[in-house]
């Protein structure tokens, strides 16, 4: 018909056309993963600062004030699995808040990089003190330990936002 136009394009320009589509509709896939992948990392962070906040909101206070002025310390078994909030949503425990720390413990432990440096707890004291093979490691927050370590920053960010003075 007269309306019908048909275009020829050579066919190096139509691979190259073809291709440039190709670029695009990757950059968008990436995009959205990328925005997706960031949109879990926060609902992850506010599950954590919830689930401190609510395992703190049932702390005793005066317990914890009793025991902060006679000894200097407060202990809290299961803390974050006594009252339910332990985030655990697989049979696997991998999604387990407790776990995640001790993986970051032990990225944090054989990091070398940067300012991290780990003391293990004085190992004459241990019999007295009741410790064996624990370790100390600075948390400095900042963009490079958290991308090792978020919810640990999480977890010391949160307790010191909710834990009562």
């Amino acid at each position: 018909s007269p309306g019908d136009v048909t275009t020829l394009t050579p066919p190096a320009q139509a691979q190259a056309e073809i291709a440039q589509q190709e670029q695009h509709a990757t950059a968008s896939q990436s995009a959205t993963t990328q925005a997706q992948q960031l949109l879990e990392r926060q609902r992850e962070s506010i599950n954590v600062l919830s689930n401190l906040r609510t395992a703190i909101e049932t702390l005793d206070d005066a317990a914890l004030t009793e025991s902060l002025a006679a000894k200097g310390y407060y202990v809290v078994d299961n803390f974050l699995s006594r009252n339910g909030n332990d985030d655990d949503d697989s049979s696997s425990g991998k999604n387990n808040l407790m776990h995640q720390l001790q993986t970051e413990a032990n990225l944090l432990y054989g990091s070398s990089s940067g300012s991290n440096t780990t003391t293990q707890l004085d190992p004459t004291a241990q019999a007295a003190l009741g410790f064996a093979g624990e370790f100390l490691t600075p948390l400095q927050g900042g963009d490079d330990q958290y991308q090792v370590a978020p919810r640990s920053i999480e977890w010391v960010v949160g307790v010191t936002k909710y834990l009562p003075t």
